[in-house]
């Protein structure tokens, strides 16, 4: 997994360099030490490197807890670029996972399954931005959340709205078991479904309690199961998986 970091250093008439042990990434993919850049936004008084972001720090470089203000921001004024698989966790930008074929076919069967089940008793999102906190918006790969007239036009999902949260994982595993989950259970997510497509089980994730799950549940592809707040919804495992 990997960590990535706008360059950030306070703004002046003569940037400061940057320190020559700090590893940079171009925009063309290639890696480089030395000093940041010309091309730069200022934002509160902290300068952005539009070309370069930092992936590995030694001394003299401070990292930046980001807000989802900053977050924003930085997309606004084309740091973070249209196309870049990033979200916020915890005031940090990380990169996503690729999707292979197998994690989309799985995302698509779930979405026709429960946009067929539950109707209008939820909006099913896929692959859209969940408000967490001031520091935190992940992108999950499922969401099932409470019915509103806008369907989320003027802002995005907090975690009062989320029915079910789903996360598919194959390279993502560590991640989605980890920090993700307890960023999820800080929140007060009710129901947190974690698909192992490597192991080709279920792990539900409920009764969230002083940033931890009370109840954690395996199911196998041989069982079924539904979500606690739509118990007539009941998805085998294995269906996906055939």
């Amino acid at each position: 997994m990997s960590w990535w970091f706008p360059a950030v250093y306070e703004c002046r008439k003569s940037p400061t360099p940057a320190p020559p042990d700090t590893l940079r990434l171009t925009a063309s993919g290639a890696i480089e030490t030395g000093s940041p850049s010309n091309s730069q936004t200022e934002i509160d008084g902290l300068c952005y490197n539009r070309s370069v972001m930092i992936r590995s720090t030694h001394n003299g470089l401070t990292r930046r807890r980001f807000s989802r203000d900053d977050y924003y921001r930085m997309a606004e004024a084309g740091i973070l670029t249209a196309d870049a698989r990033v979200e916020l966790l915890d005031g940090e930008i990380v990169d996503m996972s690729p999707i292979g074929p197998r994690h989309s076919g799985i995302l698509a069967m779930l979405t026709r399954f429960f946009v067929e089940q539950v109707g209008d008793r939820a909006i099913c999102r896929v692959q859209s931005p969940l408000h967490l906190d001031e520091h935190s918006e992940p992108e999950p790969d499922l969401l099932l959340v409470l019915p509103r007239d806008d369907f989320y036009a003027s802002a995005h999902p907090s975690p009062r709205d989320v029915v079910l949260l789903v996360e598919l994982a194959e390279s993502s595993i560590e991640k989605d078991r980890g920090e993700k989950l307890r960023l999820y259970a800080e929140a007060g997510i009710r129901e947190y479904w974690l698909f192992d497509l490597n192991r080709r089980v279920l792990i539900a994730h409920r009764q969230p309690k002083d940033g931890e799950y009370a109840s954690l549940q395996q199911y196998e592809s041989d069982t079924r199961v539904a979500p606690e707040a739509l118990p007539d919804v009941e998805l085998a495992i294995g269906s996906l998986f055939e």
